[in-house]
């Protein structure tokens, strides 16, 4: 077997008991070995010899232990991950000290002391479950470091040996925190630092959601309390340790990219101009990923609407397109943890609006929404403008998705709507006017999700906001096509830019003009003001990096 295989088993201790048990690939959880003899030690002699003569390696074990832990798709789980990354040397019987980093106090350890080259640099950790309770108490908090592996409880040392053998062991620098932290009621329990982002988990037994995982970013806070953000909530703790592996995986990954292209940018040769261009329009980190992934939704719904049904497979389909730019493993999957519609406040807090369908339930009641607007729209009883806000609305109370039904939920009206012949939003942007109006649109969702799960609430509210965001669409494309006909057939790009100004009361840009005047292309828009500049029709302002017009007889 080659090490960057995984075994079929392999044999293992837990870190918490020092219990002897069977991991098996590809399967969550473990199995309890007939072999333990509940004493830790002898556990992890019959472990490490057992796994030797099989072949299986540290770093084997320790990939097999993180995918029965976390998940099978995170970094950790895979071995070559480990070659890639580090250089494995040795494990030693390192019998010694460690120093208590808050009351310097020394404690008794005899345990497996793990050497890693890493890049280069030499590095020695201690497996958790060796460290003395002591120094697991209230007073310090270790941090899961993601060097070797993400969420494998491993801290790094450093250790000298003196001259009778022994090892005094001083946790290095950066790998533990002093006191307690708590943010937002959350007791924060586990963290995790990828050069200058970090990733926590918080727990709140009485919270709606008990474990939250957050992000972030050091650099940022300086010497100030930590400001974490982009929360994920969810009430099953072995789902949310996957969230916070897998968020700390991906950022990983993400830097790692980021170092081998700076690399290749520093030794790369010239590029043309439009090579550049290119490159400069590629995504650079998770917010532009989303934004890429719902244009490519975007534009398969724009050309293709007509063959794309609404059915719980297409949608599936629609959501992996979404979130496939973002390296997410949840892309094109219903959600597995529960989550909540929430609003979060100027203030920064969240307010819970709703609670969705259950992760057990999501399947059948996607295929449900799926059927009944399916059957009603064929008996044409109901207008497709009161049956499509029914259906979005239905759609997010269910929350089908860990991430990204907001987004989904706004191109599945565009998808209806193109469907039952309203193709407005080819020329206007749906979502931009929700966005306009995203204070009533919680609001208006929260009057018509109440007594959704027992079939008693009423879709009116938002069945009337919808009507009106479709209508203010429309409204909105009827002033743009009044403006080009205006201007007479054969307008120029002149004349349809005059006009445009004639309409406007105030200051506007020029990208005002090229949103508003579709049939002219940017460089004739920029030629047009120019020139009705220089004729003094209107005058250029300057706002810091901005450049406005206003007409100049305002």
């Amino acid at each position: 077997m080659r090490r960057n295989e995984l075994p079929d088993f392999c044999l293992s201790t837990l870190p918490s008991s020092g219990q002897l048990i069977i991991l098996r690939k590809g399967e969550r959880g473990y199995y309890a070995s007939d072999w333990d003899t509940r004493k830790r030690e002898e556990n992890q002699n019959i472990a490490r010899e057992h796994n030797r003569r099989r072949g299986i390696s540290d770093i084997q074990e320790a990939a097999m232990s993180a995918g029965s832990m976390f998940g099978w798709n995170l970094p950790g789980a895979d071995p070559q991950w480990y070659l890639d990354n580090a250089r494995y040397v040795n494990a030693m019987m390192a019998k010694g000290h460690i120093k208590d980093p808050v009351m310097s106090i020394y404690y008794p350890v005899d345990d497996f002391l793990l050497r890693y080259e890493i890049l280069g640099e030499a590095k020695m950790y201690l497996p958790v479950s060796a460290l003395p309770r002591e120094l697991l108490g209230a007073r310090s908090q270790f941090v899961m470091q993601p060097d070797l592996v993400c969420g494998v409880p491993a801290m790094p040392v450093k250790a000298q040996q003196a001259q009778n053998g022994s090892y005094t062991m001083d946790l290095e620098s950066g790998s533990y925190v002093i006191g307690e932290i708590i943010n937002a009621d959350y007791k924060i329990t586990a963290r995790v630092r990828v050069g200058n982002a970090e990733f926590v988990l918080g727990e709140h037994p009485k919270a709606p959601s008990p474990f939250v995982t957050w992000q972030r970013n050091c650099k940022n806070d300086g010497d100030g309390p930590p400001n974490f953000f982009w929360g994920h909530y969810g009430a099953d703790r072995a789902a949310m340790i996957e969230d916070f592996c897998e968020r700390t995986g991906s950022e990983y990954q993400e830097q790692k990219e980021r170092r081998v292209q700076r690399e290749q940018s520093r030794t790369a040769p010239k590029k043309e101009r439009g090579e550049e261009m290119s490159e400069k329009t590629s995504p650079r980190n998770r917010d532009e990923k989303e934004i890429m992934g719902y244009r490519d939704v975007l534009n398969t719904i724009h050309e293709s609407h007509e063959f794309i049904p609404l059915r719980p497979s297409y949608i599936l389909q629609l959501h992996r397109d979404l979130l496939k730019r973002t390296g997410l493993s949840y892309g094109g999957t219903f959600k597995n943890v529960q989550n909540y519609i929430k609003e979060t406040l100027p203030d920064g807090t969240e307010i819970i609006r709703f609670t969705p369908v259950a992760p057990y339930e999501t399947p059948a009641a996607v295929e449900a929404i799926c059927d009944s607007y399916a059957h009603t729209q064929a008996l044409e009883a109901i207008d497709p403008l009161i049956l499509i806000p029914v259906f979005i609305c239905d759609f997010l109370c269910i929350h089908p998705f860990n991430d990204g039904n907001g987004r989904m939920s706004r191109l599945l009206t565009l998808l209806l709507l193109y469907q039952n012949g309203f193709e407005v939003g080819k020329y206007i942007s749906v979502e931009k006017e929700i966005e306009k109006t995203k204070d009533i649109y919680y609001d208006v969702l929260e009057g018509a999700d109440f007594g959704w799960h027992e079939e008693k609430n009423d879709y009116t509210p938002f069945i009337r906001y919808m009507l009106q965001v479709i209508l203010s669409c429309y409204v909105d494309f009827e002033e743009r096509v009044g403006m080009m006909q205006s201007s007479g057939a054969k307008s120029t790009a002149y004349d349809v830019v005059k006009a445009y100004a004639d309409s406007k009361i105030g200051k506007f840009t020029s990208a005002d003009i090229i949103a508003h005047c579709p049939s002219v292309g940017r460089s004739s828009a920029l030629a047009a003001l120019k020139k009705l500049t220089d004729e003094g029709y209107l005058t250029k302002l300057k706002t810091g990096r901005n450049i406005a017009y206003v007409r100049s007889d305002n």
